[in-house]
């Protein structure tokens, strides 16, 4: 990238440094404020974006931030979206994360306006879903539902 345009080459450096800075500290913390999760999600998906030259929309609807949550856990099914839902072949491609209580639950929602795929395909070998999926049970009594 520094060859064809160095500012892009800084730019993509940082949030390289700044990836590999959040994961080394993932594995120092069971549980981080959901605002650090929130700024992986956003250094993943810029990072995203210079290395495929599609830009990927993410909407935050963010109403309460007062929740700790498993590092690159939300990371992780932000990447799914990326990576499955085929977002950039539409327009208006965008992936939305929004917080809200319901019926005394804190709710985290990752939605995108993709292809859609069918549930029932997701194999039971998925490492990333099912991690993230195991660590929200035993570290928040949470779910995950797809």
């Amino acid at each position: 990238m520094y060859t064809i345009d160095q500012e892009k080459g800084n730019f993509a450096i940082d949030l390289l440094s700044k990836n590999l800075r959040q994961t080394i500290n993932a594995t120092s913390s069971m549980l981080i404020p959901l605002e650090n999760e929130l700024e992986s999600v956003l250094n993943y998906v810029n990072f995203e974006n210079l290395k495929t030259n599609i830009e990927y929309n993410v909407i935050f609807n963010i109403d309460n931030t007062n929740i700790k949550v498993p590092p690159l856990s939300i990371v992780t099914l932000v990447e799914n979206a990326v990576k499955h839902s085929k977002i950039e072949t539409k327009n208006d491609g965008y992936i939305e994360i929004s917080t809200s209580i319901e019926d005394g639950k804190f709710v985290i929602s990752i939605v995108d306006n993709g292809v859609g795929f069918d549930v029932n395909s997701i194999s039971e070998n998925s490492c990333g879903i099912k991690n993230t999926k195991d660590r929200f049970a035993l570290l928040l009594n949470g779910e995950l539902e797809i």
